[in-house]
């Protein structure tokens, strides 16, 4: 259990830690990003069907980690080599999927 002094708003603990089956989605500066698992992606290829998500710290330490989105279902590929988020952004909105590692 986590007391509150620890966390003042539990809201953005869950979203660090990550619940099981929720992504949370926030504007960027161009396009939207999402947070799922504690980590942030970006935007890196978008198909017709399904859209390519790259870890926002490829660019600083080469992280594998990409998702892939498809009509509810996100696929997670790789796994990450840096730790979690530490910040939240603002105007972020939850969302239910469901999560397959790859």
């Amino acid at each position: 259990m986590v007391n509150n002094t620890e966390y003042p708003n539990l809201a953005f603990f869950y979203i660090l830690r990550g619940i099981p089956g929720t992504i949370y989605v926030y504007p960027g500066s161009k396009y939207p990003k999402i947070i799922c698992e504690g980590h942030d992606y970006g935007i890196h290829i978008k198909y017709a069907s399904r859209t390519t998500w790259r870890c926002t710290s490829y660019s600083k330490c080469k992280c594998p980690a990409k998702l892939v989105t498809k009509q509810g279902i996100v696929e997670i590929h790789g796994e990450h080599n840096h730790e979690n988020l530490m910040q939240i952004p603002k105007n972020i909105k939850a969302q239910k999927v469901t999560i397959v590692r790859m």
